[in-house]
């Protein structure tokens, strides 16, 4: 692209309103969610969705939505009605 990583980084975040690294790991937790949805573990969704471990996902989950993992599988028809509108 020619751009350096802190010139995309601005230049993201002026067309879309939000910062790229957390663009990137909504879209990480999004793929993780789906392996969940299609019925694949935590850890499978995890490792699917390039997070080191299912503790990091857990971790990043609770730190972006407030929710625990498990609460993944719990409120996963709010969670796929949310994502599939985006």
């Amino acid at each position: 692209m020619a751009l350096s990583e802190s010139r995309l980084a601005h230049l993201f975040k002026e067309e879309t309103g939000i910062p790229l690294k957390s663009y990137i790991v909504l879209y990480a937790l999004q793929k993780a969610y789906d392996v969940v949805f299609d019925g694949g573990s935590i850890t499978k969704a995890a490792m699917t969705a390039g997070f080191d471990t299912p503790a990091h996902l857990a971790y990043t989950n609770k730190k972006m939505t407030g929710m625990s993992a498990s609460g993944i599988l719990k409120d996963s028809e709010f969670l796929k009605v949310s994502i599939d509108s985006l």
